[in-house]
């Protein structure tokens, strides 16, 4: 039976916005995203989040930040 490896998501203005800089760890929408993310991957799916740049929300790059909450996630 086939089954899904992955799932592709773009967060970049939909589960935090990067326009005032702000901790966006803050955000409800970021606590609900990291508990949808422990369900996949609990689930055996490997979740991939998807970014076509460098990105930085108040002068920081996101990816360390994302990795230090969700371990080690491509992006």
């Amino acid at each position: 039976m086939n089954r899904v490896k992955y799932l592709v998501f773009g967060l970049r203005n939909i589960v935090f916005r990067d326009e005032d800089g702000r901790g966006f760890v803050d955000n409800p929408l970021f606590s609900e995203f990291s508990r949808l993310l422990r369900f996949v991957h609990c689930q055996g799916i490997t979740p991939v989040v998807f970014a076509n740049d460098n990105w930085a929300v108040g002068g920081k790059e996101v990816q360390p930040i994302l990795t230090e909450y969700w371990g080690n996630i491509p992006i």
